[in-house]
Formats: C-alpha cells, sequence, structure tokens
C-alpha cells in the first residue's frame, strides 16, 4: 500500500528510476500470475533460462545496473497488491538484468521445514557474489537447481 511518505520519495526519482520502478512493478504482476498457472520449466525456457552451476563474473561496469534492479525489486516487491514472493522477485530481477545484458543466476533451493512436516522452498538471484533477491535466509536453503540468464 502506497503511503504519502511513499509518494514524497517518487517525486523525487528521477525519470529512469520512475521507469525502473515501473517495469519492476509491471514485471512482478506478470511473474505472478506466469507462476500460477505454468510450470516453473516452461517459465525458465520462455526467459531463456539454462542450466548453471556458477555465478557468472560481474564487471565494475554493471555495478550501478545491479544496485539499481536490487533497490527496485526491494522497494516495489513491499507496495504490490499481490504476494511478491522470493520466485516472483528473483524472476523479475532475472528479467531486468537481462535487458541490461547481465548475466546472473537464479537459484531454487530447499529446507527441511521445523515447523511443520515437510520441506520449504526458496528461489534467490545472484551476480558475482552479490545477492540481489532473498538474500536474508538463503543460507538456510541447499541448492537444488541453479539456472544462468545469459550467457
Amino acid at each position: 500500500m502506497l503511503l504519502m511518505s511513499d509518494f514524497q520519495k517518487l517525486v523525487r526519482c528521477s525519470r529512469p528510476e520512475l521507469l525502473l520502478l515501473a517495469q519492476t512493478f509491471v514485471w512482478l504482476g506478470i511473474m505472478r500470475i506466469a507462476i500460477a498457472v505454468f510450470p516453473f520449466q516452461k517459465i525458465a525456457r520462455w526467459l531463456g533460462l539454462k542450466l548453471g552451476e556458477l555465478p557468472p563474473p560481474i564487471f565494475e561496469r554493471h555495478v550501478a545496473d545491479i544496485k539499481k534492479v536490487q533497490w527496485a525489486i526491494s522497494v516495489v516487491s513491499r507496495r504490490t497488491l499481490w504476494d511478491s514472493a522470493c520466485l516472483a522477485q528473483s524472476l523479475t530481477g532475472a528479467v531486468l538484468l537481462q535487458k541490461k545484458n547481465i548475466p546472473a543466476l537464479l537459484n531454487l533451493g530447499i529446507a527441511k521445514d521445523d515447523s511443520r512436516i515437510g520441506y520449504s522452498a526458496h528461489a534467490w538471484l545472484q551476480c558475482g557474489e552479490t545477492i540481489l533477491t532473498g538474500a536474508g535466509v538463503c543460507s538456510r536453503y541447499k541448492v537444488i537447481a541453479s539456472f544462468r540468464t545469459c550467457d
């Protein structure tokens, strides 16, 4: 939900930042719908994700763009009317980085869930050693699959 302080912050954003926030909002919505409707394999093919194990290296020229994408996902995902959980955030980040030709690694992990019988899942996106989405809890999860966003 947007508050008055959110509007005051938006007024201070540059045009490129506003565009990035709008793109992030749209892609989070698209990814939320895609996750609800399609199996992950179909989404991965649609986005051109390829199995990969090592995070691709990042170049100094990409650091600013990576931080902007990380910021936009963090800001927008907390304010959507729908649940923008880790997978939607990671897929959105993958799309936004692909548009800038910045390689990333989308990780899927599982962990034993102590609060109930079974496992919990988590997704996070990283560029080099920088974790853009899902960083807070990813160390608890064992990676079961990783996907590179571009070669």
